[in-house]
């Protein structure tokens, strides 16, 4: 409650003066913070005839009990127009609301806010969301809407579009289709199915985001509409994950209907409106070995009436011990690895799988797993769909060896397929918490090391990388170029001759300044196509043609 001095409307005679204006008053304490998520505030009328505040949507809604504290009146006295303070009033101490302790961490939210106002732009998209959940325990660490403003063109919090609004996923949604599917035992990820340019296995179907040959597996697997929608309930998206937000809406899956073009529109996310939290709790259960975990924003709640402050922590809940069988998950894992690594998210595939992919004997996995979701809008007013404007998603959960987050992005309105947006934006969030917020270990796990690699680089350049990431890093020698060798949490390099360097032993895996440099300086005319690190050369005299992983 906040006293705000205002002009006094008294007698005229008197020049000074002020009177008392309460009002409610709520302010933003962190910048970062997602208001969108906190909900409205308004006033009420208590049963006393007291003003106070009321949340109709957020989490200011849902835990409104435990926070408002305790309202008590209180008697007053008037005379000629003076209010009489009374003694009995002093002993009114009425008692404060809980104090609540979110799961957000304010780095991670602003990395999440960051990326996803940089391809909001890049998309020209109307609105958006992210959201960025912990693997076990279903903690929600980042949790961003975004809207575009009208006047400035700038993306403001406005609204929530993760918990209390729908959207149809689009390909997103062909996950539950395929554990649906493998879960009959009728199909498995190599047998072949009809896909719209020929016959692929279903894992290469579900890698190209194939409509036809998800539709094809689904009839194989379960014959008629009504047994496939009891398969996808069988999954428990629908199942009320009870989020802590007043108004938070559940999924609306068809599971009985006699439409043709409905069971081929399920299949691959029409026809169906799901929450995107709910969508990224599927998700995570992937990630989480089967195990679905309630996504939560609550960490702990704190009673401040008490001397010990009687903080309660939260405990995260698991709905479903196991949502299929290991065997499905293995099989699922590896699809949502292949979309990556050579499906619809090859874009945002890192250079690190890239670079081991050239050697047959590395078994390499990309440092994220996910699936791309293209959807266009419908027009409640045309009753048709648009034919330019898209939602784009992508979720995915990182690193793939050892899953320690999933993130959901949501790109609505825009033009651009979600390899182009939603991953790209999800990418970027993974990268910057693996390197600039070190929330992961560096450690190598059976021989592939999580560092970023270089073969040779200036010494100046490489130190001013490693040590912003926080890698210790050690020198030896006095020349400007080194060799780097990468180990389990250290950078080491060794001292290099320019004029002794042969090109087959620096030229793959260098960057593109460092080659073109060196290449020079041998008297070497350079041709440059792509962009990043070089993964093969050819050379024609004293021309060299460098190409590098885009």
């Amino acid at each position: 409650i906040d006293s705000l001095f205002v002009i006094w409307h008294g007698d005229k005679r008197f020049k000074g003066g002020c009177q008392k204006d309460i009002r409610y008053v709520r302010r933003q304490l962190s910048g970062d913070f997602p208001s969108s998520i906190l909900g409205r505030m308004g006033t009420k009328i208590s049963s006393v005839g007291i003003d106070s505040m009321v949340f109709n949507n957020g989490m200011e809604g849902y835990f409104d009990e435990e926070l408002s504290g305790e309202c008590m009146p209180k008697r007053i006295l008037k005379v000629n127009g003076y209010t009489i303070r009374l003694r009995e009033n002093k002993n009114l101490q009425p008692k404060s609301g809980k104090h609540i302790i979110t799961t957000i961490n304010t780095d991670i939210q602003r990395v999440t806010k960051s990326a996803l106002n940089r391809y909001l732009a890049l998309a020209e998209a109307k609105n958006g969301c992210a959201i960025v959940m912990e693997v076990k325990t279903g903690a929600i660490k980042a949790i961003v809407n975004l809207d575009r403003d009208e006047i400035t063109g700038k993306y403001i919090e406005r609204s929530d579009h993760t918990i209390i609004e729908r959207f149809e996923p689009g390909s997103t949604f062909k996950l539950i289709t395929l554990l649906a599917v493998l879960e009959t035992g009728k199909i498995d990820t190599g047998d072949l199915v009809e896909c719209e340019k020929g016959k692929y296995s279903l894992a290469r179907a579900f890698e190209i985001s194939d409509n036809e040959g998800l539709f094809n597996a689904a009839r194989i697997a379960f014959g008629d509409i009504n047994k496939f929608g009891l398969g996808v309930e069988k999954m428990g998206l629908q199942t009320n994950l009870d989020i802590e937000i007043k108004g938070a809406k559940q999924p609306l899956l068809r599971s009985v209907t006699t439409s043709l073009a409905d069971f081929k529109n399920i299949t691959h996310g029409y026809s169906v409106s799901v929450p995107p939290m709910y969508m990224l709790a599927y998700y995570n259960a992937i990630a989480n070995n089967g195990v679905y975990v309630k996504p939560h924003l609550l960490k702990a709640m704190i009673d401040p009436n008490y001397e010990n402050k009687n903080r309660e922590d939260y405990e995260s809940i698991v709905i479903n011990k196991k949502i299929c069988t290991q065997r499905t998950i293995n099989r699922a894992k590896k699809c949502m690895e292949g979309v990556v690594a050579h499906g619809t998210a090859r874009r945002i595939r890192d250079e690190r799988y890239f670079m081991q992919l050239k050697d047959s004997t590395i078994n390499a996995i990309p440092l994220i797993a996910g699936k791309t979701g293209t959807a266009f809008i419908y027009d409640e007013t045309t009753r048709t769909y648009s034919s330019t404007l898209k939602n784009s998603s992508f979720i995915g959960y990182f690193p793939s060896e050892a899953p320690k987050y999933t993130c959901m992005v949501l790109i609505k309105g825009t033009t651009l397929d979600a390899s182009r947006c939603a991953a790209p934006a999800c990418k970027e969030i993974a990268e910057k918490l693996i390197t600039n917020l070190n929330e992961f270990d560096i450690s190598s796990q059976e021989g592939k090391t999580l560092l970023p690699n270089c073969s040779i680089g200036n010494k100046e350049d490489i130190a001013q990388i490693y040590q912003t990431m926080g890698i210790d890093i050690y020198y030896k020698g006095n020349s400007d170029y080194v060799r780097v060798n990468t180990e389990a949490n250290s950078v080491k390099t060794t001292p290099i001759q320019i004029e002794n360097i042969p090109l087959s032993s620096f030229l793959k895996g260098c960057n593109a300044k460092d080659a073109v440099y060196l290449l020079q300086k041998k008297g070497y005319q350079v041709i440059v196509n792509g962009r990043g690190k070089v993964v093969n050369y050819s050379i024609q005299g004293k021309t060299i043609n460098l190409y590098l992983a885009n």
